[in-house]
């Protein structure tokens, strides 16, 4: 059975991607988010902003990642991808802010979540102090403990 177009189109984005052939991929997804904006859940945005970022066009590449964002913000992903980018190209503060979004949609024990010292590092970088941080993570720590049932209903197979 043939595969869809589009798929075999992210498929050869993908493989240019891994080669670092950046430009090339990027006309390959470019192309998928033309036809169909919403392929994948946000996806291909994703791995635009990541071939932005490699070749140091942030601005577009922060773009890609809003873009994915609006697809599926409850996606630990894109969440952690955006917090990394902030941190590394950005705003710190916005970073630490992702970095608690993350906490709350994975709690403490995820592979996504951020290490109590990164946090406080990162705090420190914002001016903020140990307490603050320990009482900024427990807060979010708190709503993934109480919104956690909920978000595992949901489907992450949303429908546009």
């Amino acid at each position: 059975m043939p595969l869809h177009p589009l798929v075999e189109l992210q498929q050869r984005a993908i493989e240019l991607q891994n080669r670092k052939r950046f430009r090339e991929a990027i006309e390959l997804f470019e192309m998928i988010v033309k036809e169909r904006p919403d392929w994948e859940h946000g996806s291909i945005q994703h791995n635009l902003s990541y071939c932005y970022e490699e070749l140091h066009e942030y601005e577009k590449a922060e773009q890609c990642l809003l873009a994915a964002l609006q697809y599926d913000p409850d996606n630990p992903y894109f969440v952690s991808s955006y917090a990394s980018f902030l941190y590394l190209h950005g705003d710190p503060c916005k970073s630490f802010d992702m970095h608690m979004r993350l906490l709350e949609l994975e709690g403490a024990d995820s592979t996504f979540s951020p290490s109590i010292e990164f946090l406080k590092n990162l705090g420190t970088k914002i001016g903020l102090s140990d307490e603050a941080v320990n009482s900024k993570r427990d807060e979010a720590l708190e709503r993934y403990r109480n919104e956690k049932p909920v978000r595992l209903m949901r489907s992450p197979w949303k429908t546009q």
